[in-house]
């Protein structure tokens, strides 16, 4: 059966102008046990958060509040190699400044607006490596968005053919490269009473019986 996960259901984002590609890259970064590789990774969200909203290039110091915006999703506990001091949570426990939200029509909507954007990211990046991690790395969020619209199933050639339309060829996956498996994608997608309130959370029955004497 065709189980859908709403926005309703997911767990609320910080700034949702960002959406929730750039906070699965912030978990994705999480991962990364090399902290020189972690913070590589946070710049390149960063600079993917400044594609999102070129609007934040007027702001002053607009680098400085994106490494802040950062520091906030994650809770102030990605440990990165940043050039900004990093904020006290009090301070940005106050709204922080909201950037622009720019819309526009998207090709697969399950995908999002943002993974465009990510991948359009991945196509202007001009360093080998680089690029080949950010195309793996967006192949694998490619298909947990997928998952989290349609929890059946999704063959891999699918999302591997999305993503050379969606970089009109420029991205291509090497033969060898191995998904993450559906059941293991699926584990990490499932809604828990933690994450999600207590919306799922089953009452317990009270056994209004007498006790035995």
């Amino acid at each position: 059966m065709l189980n859908l996960e709403y926005n309703t259901q997911q767990p609320h984002l910080l700034m949702a102008e960002y959406g929730r590609g750039v906070k699965k890259m912030i978990e994705h970064a999480f991962t990364i046990a090399d902290k020189k590789e972690r913070t590589l990774a946070a710049e390149t969200i960063i600079n993917v958060m400044a594609l999102l909203n070129p609007a934040t290039k007027e702001m002053p110091n607009y680098k400085n509040k994106l490494w802040d915006h950062l520091h906030l999703m994650s809770d102030y506990t990605l440990d990165v190699n940043s050039p900004y001091p990093i904020p006290e949570k009090e301070v940005m426990a106050a709204k922080p400044e909201s950037v622009g939200y720019p819309r526009k029509k998207i090709m697969y909507k399950h995908y999002g607006y943002n993974m465009e954007l990510f991948i359009k990211k991945a196509m202007e990046t001009s360093n080998d490596m680089q690029r080949e991690e950010f195309k793996q790395v967006l192949a694998h969020l490619m298909k947990k968005s997928y998952l989290t619209w349609n929890r059946d199933t999704v063959a891999d050639e699918i999302i591997a053919k999305h993503l050379i339309e969606l970089s009109n060829g420029k991205l291509m996956l090497d033969d060898e490269f191995k998904f993450l498996l559906t059941q293991d994608i699926l584990k990490t997608t499932v809604p828990t009473t933690s994450n999600y309130g207590t919306g799922n959370k089953k009452k317990k029955k009270k056994n209004n019986r007498p006790r035995a004497v």
